[in-house]
């Protein structure tokens, strides 16, 4: 299977589509997903997923099982125009059915959501503005943006909104170090994260979302957040074009080896000779301007969009 938490939520129509065509002709299939980070599943109880264990499963486990899926290429096949659900659906023998198109969803837990509300609430009582959920910061060194790319842009839109951090410890200490360092109004609320509940539960309660993460990128197109996804390595339609609230947007990169999207999954940045420890410079051909511009004309685009879906009830 796959190992992303976001990609997970990503490939989540292909697997209610598989569910659904099965159910169709016999009775209702018990699906069992190997997956790394097993806690974190962004969609448990759900009725197409039956069971999910680890990606590592012994001979007699596999044996009890009628049909094997594997869909682990799906994490190594890059393509310019297809995305992990087109290439989930491919495998599936899906892709081309006359069939009904899912969006991703995910549910927030409740009790998460009521121990979060009271300290978000608080926050926007004391500043009277909206709560902007940023993420300057991916799981790989090539994807991240500069810090200060993000500080402008919240700088921008400090008026309106107060912008917030939600990260894993080892990041969140040296994001906390870079918000010092520039003295920027981030607001860094990851003691309050333990799992990847506690993120989605605390984007349920976002008003807006800036992120290079693609885990914050997937929970909150799923919740239906508004906001934008910045994309360096990949174009952003295989990546949000499921999610009617996120935007995307990516650098427009020329260098000496790579005119981009270079569609790197792992290795890293070419034009650093793939280094874990140096940033792309990918990231450098945004603007704060240009994000700004996008992110209002989003909020603009879902209000005008609320205003007439309230007209027409």
């Amino acid at each position: 299977m796959l190992n992303g938490w976001g990609d997970m939520i990503r490939i989540q129509p292909a697997l209610r589509a598989f569910y659904e065509k099965a159910k169709s002709s016999v009775a209702p299939p018990g699906i069992t997903l190997g997956c790394n980070w097993v806690h974190n599943f962004p969609y448990p109880g759900v009725p197409f997923v039956h069971d999910v264990r680890p990606n590592i499963i012994t001979l007699k486990e596999l044996s009890e099982f009628d049909l094997l899926i594997n869909l682990i290429d799906v994490n190594h096949q890059r393509s310019m125009h297809k995305s992990m659900k087109d290439l989930c659906l491919e495998i599936m023998k899906l892709n081309g059915e006359d069939q009904e198109t899912f969006l991703p969803s995910i549910t927030p837990d409740t009790a998460r959501v009521a121990r979060f509300k009271p300290v978000l609430e608080q926050i926007k009582a004391d500043s009277g503005k909206k709560l902007l959920c940023v993420n300057w910061k991916s799981r790989f060194s090539h994807k991240n943006a500069q810090p200060s790319l993000f500080f402008e842009v919240v700088k921008e839109l400090s008026k309106e909104y107060q912008a917030v951090l939600f990260k894993d410890a080892v990041p969140a200490k040296i994001m906390q170090q870079e918000i010092d360092a520039n003295d920027c109004p981030v607001m860094n609320l990851s003691y309050l994260i333990n799992d990847y509940h506690d993120t989605i539960a605390a984007l349920s309660l976002m008003d807006a979302f800036v992120s290079v993460d693609t885990g914050i990128v997937h929970a909150a197109g799923a919740l239906g957040v508004p906001g934008v996804a910045l994309f360096g390595p990949f174009p952003p339609a295989t990546h949000v074009s499921d999610y009617p609230s996120v935007t995307g947007f990516r650098a427009e990169y020329e260098g000496k080896t790579c005119s981009g999207p270079c569609l790197e999954t792992h290795r890293g940045c070419g034009e650093v000779n793939y280094s874990q420890n140096v940033m792309s410079p990918c990231f450098q051909a945004i603007t704060p301007e240009k994000i700004v511009e996008i992110f209002e004309s989003t909020i603009n685009k879902l209000n005008k969009y609320s205003k007439r879906a309230a007209v027409a009830a």
